[in-house]
């Protein structure tokens, strides 16, 4: 081969290299525009995966709405009757054994037994708060609350269904009157 032959080849051979780097180049270019458009996909889809997993709404309106335990039975409800908002707590039975809600002069707590009688409540009247406790049957058996003049505290005899003791506040002064069941005086202390 002689010095114009080799030349050419030469020239050949550099202008094949010089096509063959152009187009290395624009194959790197589209696979890193490929390799970049891929991973911000990925982390689009990797944030918009968490951001499904949990939604929050600034407001859920319902009229009622129920939580279940695994078994599904229903456990507490949060719905409302026409005096206010209404909470049932339910045991997996389905016994309703607390509730809170509201009627006409406040809120009002109940705690139950299994049958549905109720053991406890703590409520609001026109003078204050209310706490009352109650035997095994739903019978009232102790009460404290207040009147226009002072606090109150009353016992009951659950067989009479009556009060036979109570402190309370008359005319400025502390009292305590004990009863018998068929409601006679037995002693009164006045200071």
């Amino acid at each position: 081969m002689n010095l114009e032959q080799r030349v050419a080849a030469l020239e050949t051979m550099s202008a094949t290299l010089v096509a063959q780097a152009a187009a290395s180049k624009t194959s790197a270019r589209r696979w890193r525009l490929t390799a970049i458009t891929a991973g911000l996909a990925m982390v689009g889809a990797v944030g918009l995966a968490a951001n499904q997993s949990r939604q929050v709404a600034d407001v859920v309106t319902a009229e009622m709405i129920e939580i279940v335990n695994g078994d599904g039975d229903t456990v507490m409800e949060l719905t409302s009757d026409p005096t206010g908002g209404l909470i049932r707590l339910m045991n997996s039975d389905g016994d309703i054994v607390g509730t809170f809600e509201v009627y006409e002069t406040g809120g009002y707590l109940s705690i139950r037994n299994p049958g549905e009688d109720e053991m406890a409540v703590v409520r609001c009247d026109d003078f204050g708060g209310v706490f009352s406790i109650n035997n095994a049957e739903g019978g009232r058996g102790a009460s404290m609350e207040v009147d226009d003049v002072g606090g109150i505290f009353q016992i009951w005899d659950t067989e009479s269904e009556s009060i036979v003791a109570v402190m309370d506040v008359v005319g400025g002064n502390g009292r305590v009157l004990v009863t018998d069941p068929d409601q006679e005086e037995t002693n009164e202390l006045v200071p």
